[in-house]
């Protein structure tokens, strides 16, 4: 066989190498496509169960199967070229090289895939066999499971191998602690803080009820919590001054609850009692009742952060928080409970005499138990539960409980939310930060010349929100007058008012800063649509001794300056200023724009009445 012989039967063999390759990737890819399609039936169930999500590693996987065609699509291409390249026999060891290369880095990739997609499969098999509820989803589930356990066993060599081959072993590592770290880290994150998270309502805004003691009205009432101490009084380490209302609402929850109107009971009597058991002191102008945080005194149980004490004897010490390894715990009451509905229909009531003052009400589990608790003088805890259980109501009970002290019907003075507030804690009301109409003096058509208010952009629909935390002390009038009182800002007493809209609220609901309050629709004198939609927003400032539903009488204010802290500093004619409000949706509002120099926004602080003298 002579030179040339030789050569067209080396570049023949050389072809058919080449070929035999593309065959082999080929099979491996099928291979792939196989186990790959194997696993497709657990996905299929976990595709149709809302319990499972779409994972990452099955994108990972599709992406680099992707990659692998387009590699053996390359490959096809670059064989067509070889073939017409090894006439040169130069090139024939330096294209096998390059084959055996390309094999090696391809291999070990398609099989971790294949690897990461039977262990991910296999652990949505088994997830979805533990938590499925329906018999159907069980089912499918075992199949699920079953399968996953053959093509786990199938693939259990291929995994040791790459586990253990050098070529392929970090990336495998690599993958098991990311999947450790994602799976693992949250938890415990979880653990180490998840227990010291507090529960407290971030209103800021509590409960302030006026009562009659001794002939005297008292306000803004606080309880210092104290140790179970009969010689001293002597204050709980850590424990802050509780809410006069949120200490009650924690007491008859550690006292008795049981039935709404045994409860109801509870609350009316623990509010009393507190009244009479000590007396109130004052300091820096803050009314304080110290009392022992036992059943020498009253059990309270942190509402917002449960309770646990060494044991319930009456001479030990009940502390805030949750320890459920001491001998008694009761854990925080939920923001939706009954408990606090219950206490909130009968906040600030109390049993009175005939000339107003609080009647002392004291109490215990049963009268055979506590000797100072005798029939109609004291209410016995066991008794008003059945009493309640039999139909009567919280006034019967207590009628019948305190019957010898003469009590009138439980009555109460009138309440107020109070709270503080400042600067940041206050939303934009609106989407838009356009305004199509200043605060004070304008020229109009058809309208109040004197403004005492901004008419922000809300186009028709669009939701108005609280700007801050509050209670809502008025929803009607002509224009669907919205007004929400926030508790004390600057030492006033702070309102925000919002007309023209569909309102969602009425009065006496809290509501939460940013929670939809109303709904843009224009209404004005003619009804509905009888305005352009816009909202017409203003807050007002007045004492604290003027009552909440007299809000009307006090001063407008221009939300601009007096609300947000905005000034105006000379942009010659620009009609738009950078600012940095948080709206409703956690956004930033990042400019006020007005149709006109914005200077003319910030013209006027305040109106005395909706067309009397501005300032």
């Amino acid at each position: 066989m002579d030179n040339k012989e030789n050569q067209d039967l080396l570049i023949t063999e050389q072809i058919d190498e080449e070929q035999a390759s593309e065959n082999s990737d080929a099979s491996y890819s099928n291979a792939e496509i196989k186990i790959v399609s194997e696993y497709q039936k657990p996905k299929a169930i976990k595709n149709n169960s809302h319990f499972f999500r779409e994972q990452k590693p099955e994108n990972m996987l599709n992406k680099r199967n992707q990659n692998a065609i387009s590699r053996i699509q390359n490959r096809k291409s670059n064989t067509l070229n070889k073939k017409s390249s090894l006439n040169d026999p130069t090139n024939i060891k330096q294209q096998q090289n390059m084959d055996q290369s390309d094999r090696l880095e391809e291999k070990p990739s398609s099989l971790d895939n294949a690897k990461d997609k039977v262990k991910q499969v296999g652990q949505v098999a088994k997830d979805k066999v533990k938590n499925a509820t329906k018999q159907g989803v069980k089912q499918t589930g075992k199949a699920a499971g079953g399968a996953a356990k053959k093509a786990g066993s199938a693939a259990a060599k291929g995994i040791v191998s790459i586990a253990t081959n050098p070529v392929t072993a970090p990336y495998f590592w690599g993958a098991v602690l990311t999947i450790s770290l994602i799976l693992f880290v949250p938890i415990f994150i979880s653990i180490i803080f998840g227990g010291t998270e507090d529960s407290s309502s971030s209103s800021g805004i509590s409960l302030n009820c006026e009562y009659n003691v001794g002939g005297k009205e008292y306000s803004d009432i606080k309880i210092r919590l104290m140790k179970c101490d009969r010689n001293s009084l002597i204050p709980i380490e850590g424990e802050e001054l509780v809410d006069f209302e949120k200490y009650v609402l924690g007491v008859a929850y550690a006292e008795n609850s049981s039935n709404e109107n045994a409860f109801k009971a509870q609350v009316i009597a623990a509010r009393s009692y507190t009244l009479n058991r000590r007396k109130i002191k004052t300091e820096n102008g803050q009314n304080i009742i110290e009392m022992r945080n036992c059943t020498n005194d009253q059990v309270y149980c942190n509402p917002d952060k449960g309770c646990w004490s060494n044991s319930r004897s009456a001479s030990d010490t009940v502390y805030s928080g949750v320890d459920h390894s001491k001998a008694w715990s009761k854990d925080a009451i939920a923001e939706d409970s009954d408990f606090r509905k219950w206490a909130s229909e009968v906040n600030g009531i109390v049993l009175q005499d005939s000339n107003e003052n609080v009647i002392y009400t004291p109490y215990c589990a049963d009268y055979d138990v506590c000797s100072f608790c005798e029939p109609g003088i004291c209410m016995s805890q066991n008794e008003a539960t059945q009493l309640g259980k039999d139909g009567k109501d919280y006034n019967q009970i207590l009628m019948k409980e305190y019957a010898s002290r003469n009590p009138g019907a439980s009555t109460g003075k009138s309440c107020q939310s109070v709270g503080s507030t400042t600067p940041g804690d206050f939303i934009w009301p609106t989407a838009s930060g356009y305004i199509t109409s200043p605060f004070g003096p304008r020229s109009c058509t058809n309208c109040t010349a004197i403004h005492d208010a901004i008419d922000v952009r809300a186009r028709q629909g669009e939701a108005i929100y609280s700007i801050a935390d509050g209670e809502v002390v008025n929803a009607s009038g002509t224009y669907h007058t919205l007004t929400i009182y926030h508790g004390i800002y600057n030492g006033k007493k702070l309102f925000s008012r919002y007309q023209h809209g569909d309102m969602l609220v009425h009065v006496g609901d809290t509501v939460k800063k940013g929670q939809k309050i109303a709904a843009s629709n224009g209404w004005g004198p003619s009804g509905s649509g009888s305005y352009a939609a816009h909202l017409d927003f203003t807050i007002l400032l007045g004492d604290e001794e003027v009552d909440n539903k007299q809000w009307n009488k006090n001063y407008r204010y221009n939300p601009l300056i007096n609300l947000y802290n905005l000034s105006y500093n000379e942009t010659g004619n620009s009609n738009a200023m950078d600012v940095s409000i948080k709206k409703a949706d956690d956004s930033i509002l990042n400019k006020i724009e007005y149709g006109a120099n914005i200077s003319g926004l910030f013209s006027t602080k305040y109106c005395k009445t909706w067309n009397g003298p501005c300032g």
